[in-house]
């Protein structure tokens, strides 16, 4: 179960904004979604918003009420409601998981490894959570007597050496919690009564999402995970991809127009992108263009390609969404190139959405993968490439 409500004092939508352009929910559903033992995934939410994302996304829904959703409301009365409403229309749960939003990097294989490592040691333990292993002398500090003393080491004595320590300390990572259904209704706790916390090597380990700098960290982190973030978050879905649809202006061209005296217009386009265009075609991928405008050196040059292409003077989601209704496609069948803010409305139609590094701010925003090269000078051959190799090695 992801709590997600729809209040939020430091970040305005905070389960909705993106990290390396995907959003923060869909992050964590999708996790949860490639772990082995994970059976079923909900959100709870009172945010109708947050809701219809999360069954867009293939997660099932639980409206909780506004007293649930306070700014003081403790999340284990959350997960009891959950579990409750789970419980009425699915029969008994075994294990309960809880996994939050605000751990932004958290895999299927972390997951799986709290959940194991709970499994094994279940008859001394009720309950786990993800944790990151302190090497660190903590310590504590008495405000009203101004005295400090250490938590994990003796600070009146002579210093031991780190690994002469006996005890542990742990930082609770906040990302994945699992527990057993009886553990949670009688303590009701998500800790129940004694907890195991699981080591995990995790990028959550350095941050948390509560304000807007962590959202900025978070995005920079995914950007320098660029080569990961491809083998990582899109592989799969890169490999799946049955159809490529694109903007015209600004993904096959530079953005430039030139007009001559007699008002035609020229535009520029790079040889490597037909290549790449071939390429994929070889491999059975269709591609379609969807553009605002159409004049004669667009329609040349897409005749010459043997593109198929439609004029869109309304949003591009109505003339994406009659393309794959006539040729039986799903979300998870399409690729998506755009450039500019007309090509936003059709994210949520895509399985992956990609924009040339030189797109206008709003598309950079929410774009899933961004080509190191910009339109009109070899992005499209980029994303060919990218599809051809992975399809090679699948």
């Amino acid at each position: 179960m992801i709590p997600a409500r729809g209040g939020s004092k430091g970040i305005k939508r905070k389960n909705l904004q993106c990290v390396g352009g995907i959003p923060l929910l869909e992050r964590t559903i999708k996790a949860a979604q490639s772990s082995k033992n994970i059976d079923k995934v909900y959100v709870s939410s009172d945010c109708n918003e947050i809701l219809e994302n999360a069954t867009l996304n293939g997660a099932i829904a639980i409206k909780r009420s506004k007293d649930l959703s306070r700014d003081d409301t403790s999340t284990d009365p959350v997960l009891i409601h959950a579990l409750e409403n789970i419980e009425t229309k699915e029969g008994r749960v075994n294990l309960f998981l809880l996994l939050q939003c605000t751990s932004p990097f958290t895999t299927a294989d972390e997951i799986d490894h709290v959940v194991n490592i709970f499994k094994i040691n279940r008859k001394e333990h009720d309950a786990a959570f993800a944790a990151h292993l302190s090497h660190s002398f903590i310590w504590k500090y008495d405000e009203k007597n101004k005295k400090s003393s250490g938590l994990n080491h003796a600070s009146d004595k002579p210093r031991k050496r780190r690994q002469d320590i006996n005890s542990k300390i742990f930082k609770e990572l906040g990302s994945v919690y699992v527990i057993e259904r009886d553990a949670l209704i009688n303590s009701k706790s998500r800790f129940g009564t004694n907890p195991l916390p699981v080591n995990v090597e995790t990028l959550n380990q350095y941050l948390e999402i509560d304000e807007y700098k962590d959202l900025d960290i978070a995005n920079t982190i995914a950007k320098n995970q660029y080569k990961e973030n491809i083998g990582n978050l899109l592989s799969c879905k890169i490999k799946k991809i049955k159809a490529v649809v694109m903007d015209f202006d600004g993904v096959f061209t530079n953005n430039m127009v030139t007009t001559d005296c007699n008002g035609k217009e020229t535009v520029y386009c790079s040889k490597y992108d037909s290549l790449g265009i071939s390429l994929i075609r070889n491999l059975g991928i269709e591609l379609f263009v969807i553009t605002s405008e159409l004049h004669e050196s667009i329609t040349y040059r897409l005749k010459k390609l043997n593109i198929n292409y439609v004029q869109s003077i309304e949003e591009k989601s109505k003339s994406l969404n009659n393309f794959m209704r006539i040729k039986g496609y799903s979300r998870e069948d399409i690729l998506y190139i755009g450039n500019d803010s007309n090509d936003i409305s059709v994210k949520s139609l895509t399985s992956i959405f990609v924009c040339p590094n030189d797109s206008h701010k709003n598309v950079l925003e929410i774009a899933d993968l961004i080509t190191k090269n910009s339109g009109g000078r070899g992005c499209i051959r980029e994303v060919c490439d990218l599809i051809t190799n992975l399809k090679e090695k699948h």
